[in-house]
């Protein structure tokens, strides 16, 4: 930059072209691969939330029997261990809903799940916990279960059938 006084200030910019033009073009170069390159990520990320989906959306509903046969095969074992005198069984009040409870007493456990979602509610007489499905990228692909709020802890689906179940036997008012 030339400053150059006759009485009138004026700035005059004199400016070599070659050079800035180089180094634009470089710019533009090394933009564009950073702009390529961030694409790229976002691509994978979006993959892999499609997968992560796919991945509940085909294990969840498998998730779901597997906890329908572990309440039963846990209050069968209770029955069979304890002896109550009111025996408990698993009763489904539809396709993604069922309740625990003992013979001719209200239900001491409601499960439901919502297929929209993939969410699983346990509802014991402390209240209703939530828990939600996370994909796991392994092998072909896993869910795993964390409890609504808590979405650092997995939880397995025996022990969501055992702390259900002593809850609702323990802490219930269960007269049986």
């Amino acid at each position: 930059m030339q400053i150059i006084n006759s009485g009138i200030m004026f700035v005059a910019i004199h400016m070599r072209t070659g050079v800035e033009m180089e180094d634009a073009d470089e710019w533009a170069r090394a933009l564009g691969s950073r702009v390529r390159a961030k694409e790229s990520e976002i691509r994978g990320r979006e993959q892999a939330v499609a997968m992560k989906r796919e991945i509940i959306a085909e294990k969840m509903p498998g998730k779901w029997d597997e906890l329908m046969r572990l309440f039963q095969s846990h209050c069968e074992a209770h029955n069979r261990n304890n002896n109550p005198p009111r025996l408990l069984s698993c009763h489904p009040l539809g396709h993604d809903t069922f309740e625990v409870k003992p013979e001719a007493l209200p239900a001491i456990v409601t499960v439901a799940f919502n297929r929209s979602t993939y969410e699983i509610m346990v509802r014991t007489p402390s209240g209703a916990k939530w828990y939600l499905p996370s994909a796991v990228m392994r092998n072909n692909g896993d869910v795993d279960l964390v409890e609504r709020g808590n979405s650092h802890e997995l939880i397995s689906l025996p022990q969501i059938v055992m702390e259900s179940l002593a809850d609702a036997i323990l802490r219930g008012r269960i007269d049986y």
